[in-house]
């Protein structure tokens, strides 16, 4: 939905890529009548020849692959190997086993950009 209401794309990392905050966001949904207005919709990426997160990826688990709507999460991020290699980490880390990494979402130079509302 985001993308089709233009608010960004798909990183190369499976993450909303926004162009001022990256992939620094969460979206929710909220329910209203109020006459609110879409951007264009954005169907492919617009990460380039970036490969920030690719590398990054201590599960070697995100292809490189830019995303096109309609493109199939699979052809961008294995799921599973990514999932498994969080719970590796934190682990070890902290002996918890759960479900956090985020070295994709640290690289990405959108989310260390400052934004214009925003101080550097």
């Amino acid at each position: 939905m985001a993308t089709r209401a233009g608010l960004g794309w798909i990183g190369k990392n499976g993450l909303l890529i926004t162009p001022a905050l990256g992939p620094a966001i969460r979206l929710s949904s909220l329910l209203t009548d109020a006459p609110l207005t879409a951007g264009a919709p954005i169907d492919r990426s617009r990460c380039g020849g970036c490969r920030a997160c690719v590398d990054a990826c201590p599960a070697q688990a995100l292809t490189g692959a830019l995303w096109q709507a309609g493109m199939a999460r699979e052809m961008i991020v294995d799921v599973e190997k990514c999932y498994a290699k969080q719970l590796e980490i934190m682990e070890r880390a902290t002996g918890i086993r759960t479900d956090l990494c985020g070295k994709c979402f640290a690289v990405c130079p959108y989310a260390r950009r400052p934004s214009p509302d925003r101080a550097p």
